[in-house]
C-alpha cells in the first residue's frame, strides 16, 4: 500500500498543504467579513428606512398636531402678550402727529372703542351694565344702563375712545409728554420693596381717578383691541391694587420705622367691585339676542355679553366671566407682613390673576371687554392699574382648524409624496423599491428562506 502512495506522496509537500489551508481559511474569512459587511450595509439601509418613514411623516407635517389638531400644553408660558403702557425711549408728541417721538402708548394702541365691531344684527354696540344690587349675578335685566365709549377729544393725541373711567396713567403737560416713561414688568409678583408700585411699573392703564381721562362714575371699561385666540385657553391680566406708601409710626408695631401700606382707596370687597370679562358675540356664528328690552332704550345692545354667556344666548357657568372677583381668596393673596391694608388684595405690589376662556372665545378675531360694573362706595374706592393682558394655553385641546384627517383629500397628497415634491413619480416609486428590496434582502439574512417572502417588484 505504501508503495502504490509513494509516488503521490513524493509530489506532495506538506509545507504547500499548510499553505493551502491558510489560504481556505483567510478566503472563509474575507467572505465571513464581505458577508458581515453586507449584512451590516443592509441592516443600515433597513433601520433607516425604517427611521426616515417617521422622519419623513414628521418633515411633511404628519404629526399628531396635524392629524388631530391637539395642541400640547404651554403651561404658563405666554404665548401672545398686549401691553397696556408704553414702550419706547422718547414719549413726548410732536406738534401734529398723534404718535410719540419714539415710543409707543400700548394703553391706547392695544384698546379699540366699543362700536369698532361688526354688528350683522344690529343689536347695538353700546354697553350693558347689570344693575342688580348687592348681587354678583351679571344677568342682564329691564333695569340695566347703557354707556357709550368716551370721546377723549384732543386731550392726548393717538386716543380715539377704547375706555370709560379707566385711561392712560400719568400727567401730560403742554407737550403731551408722559411723566412716567415705559412700562417695566420686570419686577417680582407680590413683592413690596417700601417703593410705591407706579414709579416702578411706569405707564400703565389705570381704572379709576388715577388718570385724567377717567370718568369717576361706573362703570368702568377698556375694550381691547381683537386677538386671535384660536391657539389659547386662558387670559392672563399682569394688575395691581392701589393705596398708600407709608412709614408704620404705630409704637410696637412689627414693622415700626418700615414702609407699608396703608389706606383704604383700593379696597375691593363688595359687589361691583369685581373685574369681569366681556366678548363681542354679535359677529359669532349662531349669534343671538338673549337680553330682555329696557324701557326707553332702542336696541338690545347685547353683543357684549359675559365670556360664560354663548354666542347664542344660553349661559354656561362652567366658564366663570370673574376675573378680579370682588373678594380675594385670602388662601392666594395672604396680606404680608408689611401689608396694613384691610381689602383682601395686597395693594401696591404687582398680581396676576388668570381665567378660563371657552371655546366660543377662541377664534380668529375675538374682541374682550374688561368691565367694572357697579359700585356702592364711591368712585374714590376700588381702583387699580393693569400693565399687561397675556394668553396662554395650560391644557391640552383640539383646534379643528389646522387638523388635517387621513382622509382628507388635502392630507393624502403629502402622504404620498411628503417633502419630496422635487421627485418625479418614477424616482419615488424607484426610491420606495430600492428601501423594499434591502428590507427584503436583510430579513432574508436575518431569518432565513421561508420566512420572509416577496412578490416580484421589478
Amino acid at each position: 500500500m505504501a508503495n502504490r502512495y509513494s509516488r503521490i506522496f513524493h509530489h506532495i509537500n506538506i509545507k504547500n498543504v499548510v499553505q493551502k489551508n491558510i489560504k481556505e481559511a483567510a478566503a472563509k474569512k474575507i467572505i465571513e467579513r464581505q458577508i458581515e459587511e453586507e449584512e451590516r450595509l443592509q441592516k443600515e439601509i433597513f433601520d433607516k428606512w425604517k427611521s426616515d418613514w417617521k422622519k419623513d411623516m414628521l418633515g411633511e407635517g404628519m404629526t399628531t398636531q396635524t392629524l388631530t389638531g391637539i395642541l400640547p400644553s404651554a403651561g404658563d408660558t405666554d404665548l401672545d402678550m398686549m401691553q397696556l403702557g408704553a414702550t419706547g425711549s422718547d414719549l413726548s408728541y410732536v406738534d401734529g402727529d398723534d404718535s410719540p417721538a419714539d415710543g409707543e402708548f400700548t394703553a391706547l394702541t392695544n384698546t379699540d372703542p366699543i362700536t369698532s365691531v361688526i354688528d350683522p344684527l344690529s343689536v347695538g354696540t353700546n354697553i350693558r351694565s347689570p344693575q342688580n344690587g348687592a348681587s354678583l349675578s351679571l344677568d342682564f335685566t329691564d333695569s340695566d344702563v347703557f354707556h357709550t365709549h368716551v370721546d377723549p377729544g384732543d386731550s392726548i393725541p393717538g386716543d380715539d375712545g377704547g375706555t370709560r373711567g379707566a385711561g392712560i396713567s400719568g400727567n401730560y403737560n403742554s407737550g403731551y409728554v408722559n411723566d412716567e416713561g415705559a412700562t417695566n414688568e420686570n419686577i417680582p409678583l407680590n413683592d413690596f420693596n417700601g417703593e410705591s408700585l407706579p414709579s416702578r411699573v411706569g405707564t400703565h392703564l389705570a381704572f379709576g381717578n388715577n388718570t385724567r381721562l377717567a370718568n369717576a362714575g361706573f362703570p368702568r371699561y377698556a375694550a381691547l383691541k381683537a386677538v386671535d385666540t384660536t391657539e389659547f385657553d386662558t387670559l392672563s391680566m399682569n394688575w395691581f391694587c392701589r393705596g398708600a406708601v407709608n412709614t408704620d409710626t404705630v409704637d410696637g408695631s412689627p414693622t415700626q420705622g418700615q414702609k407699608v401700606v396703608g389706606g383704604t382707596v383700593t379696597k375691593m370687597n363688595t359687589a361691583g367691585d369685581g373685574v369681569s370679562v366681556f366678548y363681542w358675540a354679535g359677529d359669532k356664528e349662531g349669534a343671538a339676542s338673549y337680553a330682555p328690552s329696557v324701557t326707553g332704550q332702542s336696541g338690545l345692545h347685547d353683543g357684549w355679553r359675559p365670556i360664560n354667556v354663548k354666542p347664542d344666548g344660553t349661559t354656561d357657568n362652567f366658564y366663570s366671566p370673574w376675573l378680579i372677583p370682588h373678594k380675594a381668596d385670602v388662601a392666594t393673596y395672604g396680606s404680608g407682613s408689611r401689608q396694613k391694608h384691610d381689602s383682601g388684595y395686597p395693594a401696591e405690589v404687582l398680581l396676576n390673576n388668570k381665567i378660563t376662556l371657552p371655546p366660543w372665545c377662541r377664534d380668529k378675531n375675538t374682541r374682550f371687554l374688561l368691565h367694572q360694573g357697579r359700585n356702592a362706595e364711591g368712585a374714590a374706592r376700588a381702583n387699580f392699574g393693569i400693565t399687561s393682558i397675556r394668553f396662554q394655553r395650560r391644557t391640552a385641546f383640539r383646534v379643528p382648524s389646522i387638523s388635517k384627517p387621513l382622509t382628507d383629500v388635502e392630507a393624502a397628497p403629502f402622504v404620498r409624496v411628503g417633502n419630496n415634491v422635487d421627485q418625479s413619480a418614477k424616482e419615488r416609486r424607484k426610491r420606495v423599491k430600492d428601501m423594499i428590496k434591502a428590507s427584503l434582502k436583510y430579513s432574508k439574512r436575518k431569518f432565513g428562506d421561508g420566512v420572509v417572502t416577496s412578490t416580484n417588484i421589478e
